[in-house]
């Protein structure tokens, strides 16, 4: 019977350790880190734009306006937006990501204030067989179901539609 008794209060006092173990450990040591950003705490800024041969590219930032640091991995998904705020097929396609040859997309982890970039490309020059008239774009963060608008004022796009759009992975610096 005693030897019951001690057997049972070393495993209480093992399991009162154990239990006291974990709330010391920090989270990150646990293999959790921020959570995935949501859309509510993103806002979308214009950082300027880049011409090429017969292409313009458009480069944006996601902000983290919350108080608490959050991640972003991927691509932003990318909506045309007619003069009434109404989608306009769009087709989108990546580039410099590893699907094409370039270098592994990353986490962009995000502290309160701070930016994840990307950029969009499109063709503006001739030959183009017809022109896409876009106003506006609608940019879905990595898995998330809705998006944040941004208003150009109208813009021509290389036709015929749907109008074909690249997106680059988000990075944690500006490319340009």
């Amino acid at each position: 019977m005693l030897t019951t008794n001690l057997l049972v209060k070393a495993c209480v006092g093992a399991a009162c350790m154990l239990s006291l173990a974990a709330v010391a450990v920090p989270t990150a040591a646990l293999g959790s880190g921020p959570a995935r950003c949501k859309t509510a705490d993103l806002r979308v800024d214009f950082r300027g734009e880049n011409d090429g041969l017969s292409h313009r590219g458009l480069n944006f930032a996601l902000r983290n306006v919350a108080p608490t640091t959050c991640t972003l991995r991927g691509y932003v998904a990318l909506r045309l937006l007619d003069r009434t705020a109404h989608p306009v097929a769009t087709g989108e396609y990546h580039f410099g990501g590893p699907s094409a040859g370039g270098p592994p997309i990353h986490t962009v982890t995000l502290h309160p204030w701070r930016r994840a970039f990307f950029t969009m490309y499109f063709g503006v020059g001739g030959p183009c067989p017809a022109a896409v008239f876009a106003w506006g774009m609608r940019f879905t963060p990595p898995a998330a179901h809705s998006g944040l608008v941004y208003y150009e004022g109208r813009f021509d796009l290389c036709g015929p539609g749907p109008a074909q759009v690249g997106i680059s992975p988000l990075r944690a610096s500006p490319q340009f």
